[in-house]
């Protein structure tokens, strides 16, 4: 008792002296419960992804204590030419009881890339018992040249845990305290028939406050390899979106897709704050193995990452900071900010993504002041979506830096300036955070 009201007041004291120091933070006053618990690790590689038809090797893996948990991981994979097939599992358990997700994507395109390079998002939950157990990222590929960099694995654990079936609509819920969590899945694919219309591919109601909702999938190319196949996604809660668009040219492409959003809920208003999905394809293509986990959370803050201004909803915990902007300016050779987050003393878990859309190369990073997590897109031009996240802890109020640039330049090779697009980034404030070798 007397460490959690010592935490809770920690939490207080950091809250009151950011905004009497105008540092964008969350507010609200924590009440009895300590917070969420998260448990993360980092591998930067490089790690060779095997090749294999079939067997999957694992290349990272976190262990965390009994209970029900729901777990993000991301790598960013390279291909030194030419273009590789790789598939991934984000696994927990066996047997009846396993959680698994999947992913496909390709790295590289051509034999001429700088760095063919392209990232992969997964996240899944799954009940341990009492002794715990493992969360594997597991891959392989068709060809030996690829390799995984700045491996992230993440978990926190769940209080209330509502699974929904994106096929029929049927749930299911255990737990009953804090944090609660709704996680849609998918693993029967969606096809899409050529089309410039989105299409609904998945749909979750949500009750009344404040949520975070990550989703994770996968868009693969069915139909003729000579036709280039421009696709797009977006996910939508009430006036919240986040979207990706791009092209697939050879026959099975893939590319992992990854949108993260958070809003405010409101009741009743029917269909229009549930979250939707929903996606597009000028050739035949299928959406597979879709994975919506949305937290709810007590106390939002909103940060326009254009001019920091914010705006904060709700109260008590969980308690998270979202800064987004929809448009960026062309990038240089030279890191351009994007958008700044400041954050109270603490334990955070932070989630970023951005959509590339134009030019030959587009780099990212993720900074805290501590560590940095990177993400490098070959010919953007194709469309992916880069995905970032760190679990990070400080003793003093610190920001969060979402940096990108074009490192190869403008040349007559390469003429168009590189951009990005709705730019994202939350972070999720743990009440303790523990870190482990993966």
């Amino acid at each position: 008792m007397l460490r959690s009201a010592a935490r809770a007041s920690a939490v207080v004291w950091g809250i009151a002296f950011l905004l009497l120091s105008g540092t964008v933070a969350v507010a609200g006053s924590p009440g009895p419960w300590d917070g969420p618990q998260g448990y993360a690790g980092w591998k930067p590689g490089p790690v060779a992804i095997p090749k294999s038809n079939s067997t999957f090797t694992t290349i990272a893996s976190l262990k965390v204590p009994g209970g029900t948990w729901v777990a993000f991981a991301k790598f960013e994979g390279r291909v030194p030419s030419g273009g590789i097939d790789v598939v991934c599992d984000l696994v927990a358990g066996s047997g009846a009881s396993e959680s698994r997700e999947r992913g496909w994507t390709r790295l590289g395109v051509y034999v001429n890339d700088e760095r063919g390079a392209g990232d992969v998002a997964l996240n899944v939950v799954h009940k341990f018992g009492e002794h715990g157990g493992k969360f594997l990222l597991r891959c392989r590929a068709d060809s030996t040249i690829g390799t995984a960099h700045d491996i992230r694995i993440m978990a926190m654990r769940v209080g209330t845990l509502t699974k929904f079936s994106l096929g029929n609509g049927t749930s299911s819920s255990t737990g009953s305290a804090q944090p609660e969590v709704v996680h849609g899945y998918r693993t029967s694919s969606v096809a899409m028939p050529a089309s410039n219309t989105l299409t609904s591919v998945a749909t979750i109601p949500l009750s009344a406050g404040q949520w975070w909702i990550r989703a994770d999938l996968s868009v693969y190319k069915t139909g003729d390899g000579g036709v280039s196949a421009p696709y797009g996604c977006k996910l939508q809660v009430g006036d919240q979106t986040d979207d990706v668009t791009g092209a697939m040219d050879l026959a099975s492409d893939s590319t992992m897709v990854d949108l993260n959003i958070a809003a405010s809920v409101t009741t009743p208003r029917p269909t229009l704050d549930d979250v939707r999905l929903s996606c597009k394809s000028l050739d035949a293509a299928e959406v597979r193995n879709i994975r919506i986990t949305a937290v709810k959370l007590g106390t939002l803050t909103q940060v326009d990452l254009t001019d920091s201004s914010s705006t904060i909803s709700g109260s008590g915990m969980p308690m998270a900071v979202h800064g987004q902007r929809f448009e960026a300016p062309g990038l240089t050779t030279s890191y351009a900010n994007l958008g700044s987050v400041g954050l109270a003393a603490g334990s955070w878990m932070v989630s970023a993504k951005v959509s590339s859309y134009s030019g030959h190369t587009v780099q990212c990073r993720l900074r805290d002041g501590v560590d940095t997590d990177t993400s490098y897109e070959e010919f953007p031009e194709f469309g992916r979506t880069m995905v970032m996240q760190l679990a990070s802890t400080s003793f003093s109020n610190f920001k969060l830096r979402l940096d990108c640039r074009n490192p190869l330049g403008v040349d007559q090779y390469n003429p168009h300036r590189a951009r990005v697009r709705y730019v994202k980034v939350t972070a999720l404030w743990l009440a303790t955070l523990t870190f482990r070798s993966i």
